[in-house]
């Protein structure tokens, strides 16, 4: 739990560094909301996508790596490879949206369905494969961290944040996410360190009943910072 705490600090205390330092991090986004075959999650992908480029972009001051969006979005963003071009995994913080699939716990490219079955990302797809730049992964979809297997993909990355169940294409969720994020370290720093955790426990748990009481999980990577 205590490194669990010491990683979303660690991302949070990134949104408050000088703008000078800010500038050297980075973050990408994925967005999926018109598909082929599955239902189509317009305006909402596009709305998610803006606020989380508002919130690193134009408010924290990182650089983006990249915006790729429906038929742009391929495997390859989502760091499936270790030489080349490695997608997320070139940028320390990725945000996804788009359809989970609910018997495999994969993501759905655009391209997706019965007769096209092989456009997913799947948890074998990425295994040990974030070892570059990235440090924390949002995957704003259905079912995908149902599959413990996620776990696999951080070879160095910190930390992936998703749901296990139903979510929604909320453009509310990363408003708040971010605006949580912003407050939370000032006001750890004011409490001693026995009355931190419990002050980060009750927020945590603020955010996640935030969200329709869905199930929201986090895999973490169990090492040193």
């Amino acid at each position: 739990m205590k490194l669990l705490w010491s990683i979303l600090l660690a991302f949070v205390a990134f949104l408050l560094l000088p703008a000078a330092t800010k500038a050297s991090f980075t973050y990408s986004v994925t967005n999926i909301e018109q598909y082929d075959w599955l239902s189509d999650l317009y305006p909402y992908g596009t709305e998610i996508a803006s606020k989380v480029r508002y919130w690193l972009g134009t408010k924290a001051g990182w650089t983006e790596k990249f915006y790729h969006k429906d038929s742009e979005v391929t495997k390859e963003d989502f760091g499936t490879s270790n030489i080349g071009y490695q997608g997320l995994d070139e940028s320390d913080f990725h945000w996804h949206t788009g359809h989970g699939l609910w018997a495999n716990y994969d993501i759905a490219l655009s391209s997706y369905s019965p007769w096209n079955p092989w456009a997913t990302v799947d948890s074998n797809d990425v295994r040990k494969k974030w070892d570059l730049e990235n440090e924390w992964v949002v995957i704003q979809s259905c079912y995908v961290l149902g599959d413990p297997a996620w776990r696999d993909s951080l070879k160095y990355s910190h930390m992936i944040m998703g749901f296990s169940t139903v979510t929604y294409a909320n453009s509310s969720f990363p408003e708040t996410f971010f605006k949580y994020a912003s407050i939370m370290i000032g006001q750890f720093l004011m409490h001693s360190k026995k009355q931190q955790y419990s002050l980060l426990a009750v927020m945590w748990k603020r955010w996640f009943t935030w969200i329709h009481r869905i199930n929201f999980a986090i895999i973490c990577m169990d090492r040193d910072m």
